[in-house]
């Protein structure tokens, strides 16, 4: 009975540790979210809204400045095709209560409502999509393996 108590205990103050630890949610401040969301992030899909597998992986990396600028380069890898799409774009974010706002410099202008936005994690979402099921999901620390250089042997599709 002792061991059990301990083992008890020890997963007790590790499950609040990890529930405790976690990042604290700074979408309702937005000049602290502001802060956190300055510097270059890093996401990866291959579902679409509906959680459907798409033909075509993306992965991206965008650099948010503070004076509010960003580089987006986008990756997008068809497996079955042995075929990639590589896209770069300039232009504005935008974080308020309302959500978060990027205005390519060619004047494409997309919404989205904010999930989470921390230090280490940003989750946002189209209006229409059930955030629960499915969000657009960036992190910070560049994950092991991502790479946005086609792999040897996939010849660039056209448009």
């Amino acid at each position: 009975p002792m061991k059990k108590t301990i083992l008890f205990t020890l997963i007790t103050v590790l499950i609040a540790c990890l529930t405790a630890c976690e990042k604290p949610n700074l979408k309702s401040d937005i000049e602290e979210a502001k802060k956190a969301l300055v510097g270059t992030w890093y996401g990866a899909g291959e579902v679409d809204e509906l959680g459907e597998a798409l033909e075509w992986q993306e992965y991206w990396e965008i650099e948010r400045f503070q004076d509010g600028s960003y580089v987006y380069v986008n990756l997008q890898i068809n497996n079955t095709e042995k075929a990639y799409k590589i896209s770069e774009e300039e232009g504005y974010w935008e974080l308020t209560t309302l959500g978060y706002t990027e205005t390519s410099d060619d004047g494409n202008e997309t919404k989205y409502l904010t999930y989470l936005v921390n230090e280490d994690n940003f989750e946002y979402y189209l209006p229409g999509w059930d955030p629960i099921d499915v969000r657009i999901q960036e992190e910070k620390k560049k994950p092991l393996n991502f790479s946005l250089t086609p792999p040897d042997g996939y010849q660039e599709a056209d448009e």
